[in-house]
């Protein structure tokens, strides 16, 4: 079930939780990531700053998060949007939950009025780029490590 989180202290703690558990999917990890680009230290601040700033959906068993999407979409002069992260937890991979979040998002873009949505990812992660290919979106940039998408959801 997908589900979109709040900015409240339960779903806080539950998202800071995911983050730790799939911190080692991410080269460099998750931690490295957030803390070279921000003053944020921990998994608990990250996840204050996500759903203070942004909206994150999630993508739900009857017991824990499996996955998640996070997506600022708040660029109301230019209309764009950007999708920092996008993870499932490695014991649900292979069974479309990545997929069906970036639709969601995708639909949550389009009711804000969104024109053009971005994601980054790293250039070997080669599940990703098919994802996000099969999706729509087409390469905007790329350079030896790092690819950026952009999917136009209208003119």
């Amino acid at each position: 079930m997908i589900k979109k989180l709040q900015n409240n202290k339960k779903d806080i703690n539950r998202l800071a939780l995911f983050f730790e558990k799939v911190n080692h999917l991410f080269v460099p990890e998750l931690k490295d990531r957030i803390s070279s680009k921000s003053t944020v230290i921990s998994f608990k601040e990250y996840a204050m700053k996500v759903l203070k700033n942004a909206s994150c959906l999630s993508y739900e068993n009857e017991f824990e998060i499996v996955g998640i999407i996070v997506v600022y979409h708040n660029d109301m002069i230019n209309n764009k949007a950007y999708i920092p992260i996008l993870a499932v937890n490695s014991n649900y991979e292979g069974r479309g939950i990545a997929t069906q979040l970036v639709l969601n998002t995708i639909e949550l873009c389009e009711e804000s009025n969104i024109k053009i949505l971005f994601v980054n990812t790293w250039s070997s992660n080669k599940q990703a780029k098919r994802l996000y290919e099969k999706l729509g979106f087409e390469i905007n940039e790329q350079n030896k490590n790092e690819i950026k998408f952009k999917l136009v959801l209208s003119e």
